[in-house]
């Protein structure tokens, strides 16, 4: 039996570890500090690397990493990159869907952004909605799922397009024909080998019978998002041993409690004071 490691030591690693937690929360802001000065002073190019720094910065909120992905959006605008600015602006939405811009931004803006959004939220003729994609490293990818809001549900073809970020073309998958409720469960070896922090794009669609697209999210040119996420270590208390051994302990206590109770009270209410000896009349 190895000998307890004292605790006095391991105060090194701990600091460590917070030190260098609370460094890439400044990094992070520093970053995003620097990209609006830049921003503000009309230095759009200048501003995009620590923009982009700063909105995928984990550390930072989502408010402030909107903040940032809010002002990529608005300088690939302005620099006339009409396929950035519609990413960028799908990030945005991606992870603070309630998100306004305002009002003082030009018109040419809220266009775009409002296209977005109209792509993200689905076209108007068919109702598709779809649950978050999460993906954990080292986990299989859960079933994805959708709900077409159409009285012809059964006819349509739902179909999904996915891609790793850096590709150029989508692949395309089909959800099983059924009705209002679709499921899509893709091979584990489908994605590839994962590394943490990978970003994956796809978008939905919805054809009808006649192979024309009546509904969608997302899109070829504003695409929905999902990261790689590192494992959690934290296991929900309802996981734990010692919450269901607990649980049982209790269960089997209160169970022993009634019994007793029941026991004691029978004997009371018998007229015999002896167990073996006693017969009563019928």
């Amino acid at each position: 039996m190895q000998p307890a490691v004292p605790v006095t030591r391991c105060w090194p690693v701990v600091a460590l570890i917070s030190l260098a937690a609370t460094s890439a929360r400044a990094d992070g802001a520093a970053d995003l500090n620097e990209g609006q000065a830049l921003f503000s002073r009309g230095l759009f190019t200048e501003a995009i690397p620590a923009l982009d720094r700063a909105a995928r910065a984990d550390e930072l909120g989502l408010e402030q990493r909107a903040e940032a992905l809010q002002a990529l959006g608005v300088i690939y605008v302005a620099l006339g990159d009409d396929f950035e600015s519609r990413r960028s602006f799908a990030r945005l939405l991606a992870i603070t869907p309630n998100t306004r811009l305002p009002d003082t931004l030009p018109p040419k803006v809220h266009r775009v952004f409002e296209d977005v959004r109209r792509l993200m939220l689905g076209v108007t003729g068919i109702g598709l909605k779809h649950r978050a994609i999460q993906a954990t490293l080292g986990e299989p990818l859960r079933p994805i799922t959708i709900e077409i809001d159409a009285i012809e549900a059964a006819d349509i073809d739902a179909r999904m397009y996915l891609r790793r970020r850096g590709e150029e073309r989508f692949r395309e998958f089909r959800f099983a024909a059924g009705g209002k409720s679709r499921e899509l469960t893709l091979a584990p070896d489908v994605l590839g080998p994962l590394a943490a922090g990978e970003t994956f794009e796809y978008y939905f669609e919805a054809l009808n019978s006649t192979g024309e697209t009546a509904g969608r999210v997302g899109g070829p040119r504003a695409p929905l998002v999902f990261e790689v996420v590192p494992p959690t270590t934290d296991t929900p208390f309802w996981r734990r041993g010692w919450f269901w051994a607990s649980v049982g302990a209790t269960v089997v206590a209160s169970a022993t409690a009634a019994y007793l109770a029941t026991r004691d009270r029978d004997a009371a209410d018998s007229p015999c004071t002896g167990a073996l000896d006693c017969v009563q009349a019928p």
